[in-house]
């Protein structure tokens, strides 16, 4: 019932207006939503549909929120969900002799002839790396919804099938847009909704070399400007994309945008510093 008496307020409330993407798009969209769909998600967003000048003008600027950021988000208003963009296919595929060579890469020891076998014995344990144990930990991770969601099949849910040859930049950067709008809007479901897509998406992607710059783009974003979240320090966006900028730093590190990103400084290399120790202890 109470869903029902919601979806009638939101129907029945007045046309909104946000003008949106000036300075990310390179032009401004307007977009007219029902006053009361936005009004509900937080108490600032209350405050900038039924209050101030915004409010008697019934509309209001966010010049720094995409288009299709704004699209997700007003869907997520709606339905309390949002869809995933699809992931694009590369354009360029570097050539083999132009990739930075990875851990995985390098030459291989000269196996056994056949006729001298040398197996292990049968009660030797499995020997588990410390990046094999690090990335389990960080799939276990316990990132709870904090609201029912819709979960359109097809649409809303991360794929966990992994696609080697598209780029994950797109879909990494509409959840994290999507969680830093909420945590500007006071809105802790949608921040949460979020950080739990992200997460299944990067436990589903296989870091290599033609793709760790997916993976910079995502660390870029999360750290730039200090007043995006950097009050949650290591917790929350930030903390989830530098656990797992810790887990495969041997990878990242011979990535040149990725280094640069650290030479520049900052709360990036404060938070991974952190994050490494934490390991050596």
């Amino acid at each position: 019932m109470e869903s029902s008496l919601l979806f009638v307020s939101i129907v029945s409330s007045r046309i909104f207006k946000f003008s949106v993407g000036e300075a990310v798009d390179g032009t401004s969209t307007e977009v007219a939503v029902h006053e009361e769909a936005i009004a509900q998600l937080s108490e600032p967003l209350r405050i900038l549909t039924k209050s101030g000048p915004s409010a008697r003008a019934g509309k209001a600027t966010w010049k720094d929120v995409s288009k299709d950021t704004f699209e997700r988000f007003v869907q997520y208003a709606y339905t309390g969900d949002y869809s995933i963009p699809k992931t694009e296919k590369r354009r360029f595929v570097p050539r083999a002799e132009e990739l930075p060579k990875l851990e995985s890469e390098e030459p291989q020891a000269t196996a056994a002839p056949e006729s001298e076998p040398n197996p292990p014995a049968e009660s030797e344990p499995e020997k588990i790396s410390e990046e094999h144990v690090l990335t389990t930990d960080f799939r276990t991770l316990s990132l709870p919804l904090l609201a029912p969601r819709d979960n359109y099949e097809g649409t809303c849910e991360p794929s966990v099938d992994f696609e080697k040859d598209h780029s994950y930049s797109n879909v990494f950067l509409s959840h994290a847009s999507l969680y830093v709008l909420g945590h500007v809007q006071l809105i802790e479901n949608l921040k949460a909704l979020a950080l739990y897509k992200l997460h299944k998406t990067l436990c589903t992607f296989e870091l290599d070399s033609e793709n760790i710059g997916d993976i910079t783009d995502l660390a870029r974003y999360a750290y730039s400007g200090e007043d995006k979240n950097a009050e949650e320090g290591t917790g929350g966006l930030r903390g989830l994309v530098c656990q797992y900028m810790a887990i495969h730093a041997r990878e990242l590190h011979k990535d040149v945008k990725f280094m640069n990103l650290l030479v520049g400084g900052g709360q990036i290399v404060q938070d991974f510093i952190k994050l490494q120790l934490q390991r050596v202890n």
